[in-house]
């Protein structure tokens, strides 16, 4: 160490209006040896006044307490008491050894007074920064930061300073509060650190943070990267960015007690503006004070403009999103999102909005919502696999807009075990995965003109109060096997060898006519269902247009290996469908509103489709012709039952 001793802390201006004589002066022990300061005096070079003989011994990075009077601290006991009386005008201490000064502080004159501290009602003390530069240097003293605080005075009221423990200062990840301006590195030695409000990286400045280290936010603080966060624990020593009241890291900080604890919200966000910040073995919770508080950035951790990559990490307990990327690139592995929720407002583990992402790997629990994509921009590249979704009180995961595949994922106990699709329009070809099912609920959804739509064997999609308009290609290619089901979100079977799986988790019964239609518009006619299941769907008798679960209207497509059943009142409708054909199906149990007004296929304006190897059972009117122009070709092996 640069001295043995030094002076760390000086309440010149008292501790209150009527106790500014009751000061107190804090010597520190930075080196790793005892000191005895049997030969150590502590004296004034601009007055008489202060002339202290010091005794006793000082314990490695221990503090050494000098009062004015034994009363001046209530509930600390005083290294010493000396009869001594600063100057407000300020003076220039020194510590001595044998007439060799060890530390002293900056000389009379080079501030306007003392340089830092404070009077005027206050009564702030005057912290030293870093105990390893001169104390002669004057910013090497900052005024005491407003937290923490240690001790109360002779009234009993607070003191605004830190006798006897760390300076509020050595808290801060700079000295200054609100900016990084050179590169950086946070010690476990020095943790925790506190960031008091917006705490700004800047750019060509990186902050490195070691394993172990804990960042704790004061109310509505916000740490903005302008630059480089390069915060990496381990699995045994994560790095902790949480709220100031959380006493589970770092301890009592705040000096509370139980008096107050953590909350979602206490604090803003991580907002990552520039690229290249890592954070991989981190724990962030707490943050995500809502948009309605300007500045603040409605999530735990957002990435704006930017890429980042979390990794093995625990995101949790924000008042929106856990991670909120937005215009952004990022790789969000390996970590625990969880019990991110909002009474307000939607609680979400990862919003990706207008961003490329890779989501891989993670369990996301327990939030409001899992996962919400919203991606309007046709080349984002996002990708969602391998993840393990439990007990979110909404869906598993929600596509607002957006073109992601998905992969490997699992959903129990949700609200939704699935991907809820919103309504809206198509706007590029487009591969469905299989993977969870898709549900569509109350909304509407269309395939614009010349777009194709690809889905593959296995995919589920389930229904209710949907249609499904198509103006382009639909290739819904499923196999024996793998058949592709759409259905009732009730449906738990799906007409599938071991079912589909409670998607709405909960105990509910498909009816037909739970979902409305798959229609089949003009720009269509190349479209196929192959090894399809169509079930549940069909718009209620007596609604008008009752158009069946199956609507083909001035377009013909094709239609094999397809098990349309259990629809309401028609099973297929057509309407100016002059070459549809329907091969190696099964049309069944369609359900009528009233007795025997139910159809397999309605047929209406000029529609002649051909019909071959179907069967066609239970259902009231298999086959029925609207008008004297409709008509369809039997191309044999169809069965009657």
């Amino acid at each position: 160490a640069l001295h043995p001793v030094i002076i760390n802390e000086i309440a010149w201006a008292g501790t209150s209006v009527t106790r500014n004589h009751d000061q107190w002066i804090e010597l520190y022990n930075p080196t790793e040896k005892t000191i005895d300061l049997s030969r150590v005096s502590l004296k004034s070079l601009t007055t008489a006044t202060t002339n202290l003989p010091l005794s006793g011994l000082l314990e490695p990075h221990g503090y050494h307490l000098i009062e004015s009077n034994d009363t001046v601290i209530s509930d600390i006991a005083a290294s010493s008491t000396a009869s001594f009386s600063l100057s407000f005008s300020g003076e220039t201490l020194a510590l001595e050894y044998e007439g060799t000064i060890l530390d002293q502080t900056p000389e009379l004159g080079v501030c306007l007074n003392w340089c830092a501290g404070q009077a005027l009602g206050v009564f702030y003390s005057m912290e030293r920064d870093d105990p390893y530069i001169s104390g002669a240097q004057s910013s090497n003293w900052r005024t005491w930061g407003s937290m923490p605080r240690n001790g109360n005075n002779a009234d009993g009221f607070p003191i605004n300073g830190t006798p006897g423990k760390r300076n509020s200062i050595a808290y801060l990840i700079d000295p200054s509060g609100s900016a990084l301006v050179t590169s950086k590195t946070l010690t476990k030695a020095r943790s925790p650190y506190i960031i008091p409000g917006a705490f700004e990286i800047r750019d060509g400045a990186t902050l490195t943070i070691e394993p172990g280290v804990i960042i704790k936010f004061a109310a509505y603080a916000s740490l903005v990267v302008d630059g480089i966060l390069d915060a990496q624990g381990t699995a045994q020593e994560p790095v902790i960015f949480t709220s100031l009241k959380d006493d589970t890291y770092g301890d009592d900080t705040n000096q509370d007690a139980t008096s107050t604890i953590p909350q979602a919200g206490d604090w803003g966000a991580m907002r990552i503006l520039a690229h290249h910040s890592t954070l991989d073995h981190v724990i962030v919770r707490y943050g995500g004070v809502h948009d309605s508080f300007p500045g603040y950035h409605y999530a735990n951790i957002r990435v704006e403009n930017a890429d980042a990559d979390i990794t093995n990490s625990l995101i949790e307990q924000s008042n929106a999103a856990g991670i909120r990327l937005e215009n952004a690139s990022a790789v969000i592995e390996g970590n625990t999102i969880q019990n991110n929720t909002n009474a307000n407002a939607p609680g979400i583990g990862i919003f990706v909005h207008e961003s490329a992402a890779v989501i891989r790997r993670n369990i996301i629990a327990q939030n409001t919502v899992g996962v919400l994509i919203q991606t309007a921009g046709s080349d984002q590249h996002i990708v969602i696999s391998d993840n393990t979704f439990t007990n979110n009180t909404r869906e598993a995961i929600q596509l607002l807009e957006g073109y992601p595949t998905f992969s490997g994922n699992t959903a129990e106990g949700n609200g939704g075990n699935g991907i809820l699709i919103y309504g809206g329009t198509l706007v590029r070809d487009y591969t469905l995965s299989r993977d969870l099912p898709y549900i569509a609920n109350r909304v509407y959804y269309t395939l614009s003109e010349g777009k194709t739509l690809t889905i593959p064997a296995g995919v589920i999609i389930k229904f209710f109060n949907t249609s499904f308009s198509m103006y382009g290609r639909l290739n819904a290619e499923g196999t024996a096997d793998a058949p592709i089901v759409f259905t009732s979100l009730h449906d738990d079977d799906c007409g599938i060898a071991g079912g589909c799986g409670n998607t709405d988790n909960a105990s509910t019964t498909p009816r037909s006519g739970d979902w409305e239609h798959l229609s089949f518009l003009a720009g269509s006619s190349s479209s196929t269902l192959d090894h399809v299941i169509i079930r549940y769907g069909g718009t209620p008798f007596g609604v008008i247009p009752e158009k069946g679960a199956l609507r083909i209207q001035d377009a013909s497509i094709s239609i094999t290996h397809t098990t349309i059943e259990k629809n309401h009142t028609f099973g297929i409708w057509m309407s100016n469908s002059p070459s549809t054909s329907i091969t190696d199906s099964l049309i069944q149990n369609q359900e009528p509103a009233l007795p025997g007004q139910s159809y397999g296929v309605f047929l209406t304006s000029s529609s002649t489709p051909f019909i071959q190897n179907t069967r066609f059972k239970n259902n009231p009117t298999h086959i029925f012709n609207a008008d004297g122009m409709s008509a369809y070709t039997d191309g044999g092996g169809n069965v009657w039952e």
